[in-house]
């Protein structure tokens, strides 16, 4: 709006234009129309809603909405402030941001949209969903719609699995990134992982886990024994073959063995772990040092390679 100047062009038509006239000398008048402002596009409406002219406030109340570009955010009362150096709204209650190009819609208590720069906040009780995937949080921020930032206790669950952390990043062309406090669970088979951050990339379906990973297999394939623990600084997972890739101080154990190693394959449906590098593993009684070796964990059927020594401890 230039020089917070109010052009009657902003109501749509349906308003006679005597009455504009008359209420164009009024500061603060109360209408019950959809309109916009011209200059940004920005229509609103509701059941009634507030014009106040000196302070460049629109304050609409009862089932209010407001649109700009494709989104539109709904909510109990809006209130817009339009001057030239403002350009902000603030939402009240049930808030609703939904994006009429992408089938998602983010709720709410509270919001603001910083409409020059298409930014866009949402606390208290948020819920973003799309479909596939529904994100829980206290607080999200979307700038152009395309990418959101979620905070505090976020919880996010698919059809696959559940993931709790302190943030999560999401850009729905690229990757989903999860930080601070990563706890997953996976639906299939109740395996969990722990970490302190997890990258999904969509194209590919791969996974990254940073820093303290804990790999928990419930089912080992042996009833005797523990579940399988996994543990390293860096694991990559791998969709399409559907193994793990762990990296740095790695250490797996299922309560029979344990085994450390600088880098380690794990293929999960085989249940077959590939260590490759200077190897210990560790039974009770022995402990035996590789260059290389395959552990199939549901037979407990070790095949060593390289130079290989042992130490046995006699009872």
């Amino acid at each position: 709006m230039s020089g917070g100047a109010w052009s009657l062009s902003k109501l749509l038509p349906g308003i006679l234009v005597h009455f504009i006239l008359g209420l164009a000398l009024l500061t603060n008048q109360t209408l019950s129309a959809d309109a916009y402002l011209a200059d940004d596009r920005i229509y609103y409406g509701a059941d009634t809603y507030n014009i106040n002219y000196k302070e460049e406030i629109i304050t609409a109340r009862g089932n209010a909405y407001f649109r700009k570009g494709s989104a539109s955010v709904f909510a109990t009362r809006i209130v817009i402030h339009y001057g030239e150096n403002e350009k902000r709204a603030f939402f009240f209650n049930k808030v609703r941001l939904l994006d009429k190009e992408a089938a998602y819609e983010l709720r709410g208590d509270y919001g603001e949209g910083y409409f020059k720069d298409d930014f866009y906040i949402v606390t208290g009780n948020v819920i973003f969903i799309d479909g596939e995937r529904r994100i829980l949080a206290g607080r999200a921020e979307t700038m152009s719609l395309d990418d959101f930032y979620f905070t505090e206790e976020v919880t996010y669950s698919d059809e696959s699995v559940t993931i709790r952390s302190q943030r999560l990043d999401l850009s729905e062309e690229d990757s989903a990134l999860f930080q601070d406090d990563v706890h997953a669970v996976f639906a299939e088979n109740g395996d969990e992982l722990y970490c302190r951050t997890l990258t999904h990339f969509f194209k590919t379906g791969n996974d990254e886990f940073r820093d303290d990973v804990i790999y928990i297999q419930k089912e080992s394939g042996n009833e005797d024994d523990e579940p399988l623990i996994i543990k390293a600084e860096l694991v990559q997972y791998y969709h399409d073959d559907d193994f793990f890739l762990l990296m740095d101080s790695v250490y797996a154990t299922n309560g029979s063995y344990s085994l450390k190693g600088p880098m380690v394959k794990y293929f999960r449906d085989q249940q077959v772990l590939e260590s490759i590098g200077s190897t210990v593993i560790h039974d009770g009684q022995r402990t035996i040092y590789c260059d290389r070796l395959s552990l199939n964990v549901a037979e407990g059927e070790i095949a060593f390679f390289g130079s290989i020594q042992g130490v046995f401890d006699v009872e």
